[in-house]
């Protein structure tokens, strides 16, 4: 039987993580173990998690706060599982999710990962759930890729986006030795990261479409997803990273597609910023070496580079 190991890394989530720690607990399938990563919480963390601290399947580590990069590897590191699921604190998975993926696993030992739909949903709100981020009933379809297999059409699939969110899959803790860890110098995007590296790595993946085995995710004012710029920039270095290895499945013209689309984005954002707020993203942008990718040079005239770009976008 074998025991899954979820891990939730945490920082000033007290407000949500008991929410949490009870959907892996009130789960069908029993042999778990939930680890609680406290990245230096001065909230009311340590007091919302005190009813678990005597269960035995349950373990709470204080770090110091390093990201949610550090957060994560710790936690594997701690784990004892055969598989593994990351969950956010502020985040659910649906009762049936472990036992439904574990029951695939069981049919058939060649699978590496199994994954899952996402729903999205307000706090105030919490029945109503949406397939798009926005919680709203406008154009409300379905967003996530459901291919199963192993190489070119799974990287296609990761390639043109984050397919997952971080719940969505659970994976056997064996594969991580091809992967690990999540890297700490990505503040956004270090999830598309890590499963485009695991994907990369011809690892078998299986759509579960149980749906009672959803990943539920809450949307509020603090979510990690809210900076777009980080998002935007990090996005492009995760590409960046992994442009040998995925030019190995002959997808170049692809990469370069997705890599123009992230450069046109971050020149627009850009040209909407405040004289302050753009300075302060070129610096930015010239800590990752990025200037000369979107500009043809290493620094940048800022004052004339905020100009130029306005007016790019002012008359298209």
């Amino acid at each position: 039987m074998q025991k899954v190991s979820v891990i939730i890394p945490t920082y000033n989530y007290g407000h949500f993580i008991k929410d949490a720690i009870d959907s892996v607990f009130n789960q069908t399938y029993k042999n778990i173990e939930c680890i609680i990563i406290d990245n230096g919480s001065t909230d009311n963390t340590k007091e919302m998690i005190k009813p678990f601290l005597e269960l035995t399947n349950f373990k709470y580590f204080e770090t110091e706060n390093k990201g949610v990069s550090n957060a994560r590897n710790f936690g594997v590191q701690q784990s004892t599982g055969d598989l593994i699921l990351f969950l956010d604190a502020d985040d659910l998975i649906q009762i049936n999710k472990l036992e439904s993926a574990v029951n695939l696993f069981s049919f058939n030992h060649k699978i590496d990962l199994v994954y899952s739909e996402a729903r999205y949903f307000k706090e105030a709100s919490r029945s109503k759930l949406y397939f798009n981020i926005n919680c709203d009933d406008f154009n409300d379809k379905p967003w996530m890729k459901t291919i199963s297999g192993y190489g070119t059409e799974l990287v296609k699939m990761q390639l043109g986006g984050n397919n997952f969110v971080i719940s969505s899959p659970i994976f056997k803790k064996s594969i991580l030795n091809k992967a690990m860890p999540f890297d700490n110098t990505l503040s956004h995007n270090e999830d598309w990261d890590f499963w485009l590296r695991l994907t990369l790595q011809n690892n078998n993946y299986i759509f579960d479409g149980n749906e009672n085995a959803l990943s539920l995710i809450r949307v509020h004012k603090t979510s990690a997803s809210n900076n777009l710029f980080k998002m935007q920039i990090n996005g492009l270095r995760v590409l960046l990273k992994n442009k040998e290895a995925i030019h190995k499945f002959n997808l170049n013209e692809q990469l370069k597609v997705r890599i123009s689309e992230h450069i046109k984005a971050i020149k627009k954002t850009l040209s909407k910023l405040s004289r302050n707020d753009f300075i302060e993203k070129i610096d930015e942008l010239e800590k990752y070496n990025l200037c000369y990718l979107l500009f043809n040079k290493k620094k940048v005239n800022k004052t004339m580079l905020k100009i130029k770009l306005k007016l790019q976008y002012l008359f298209k």
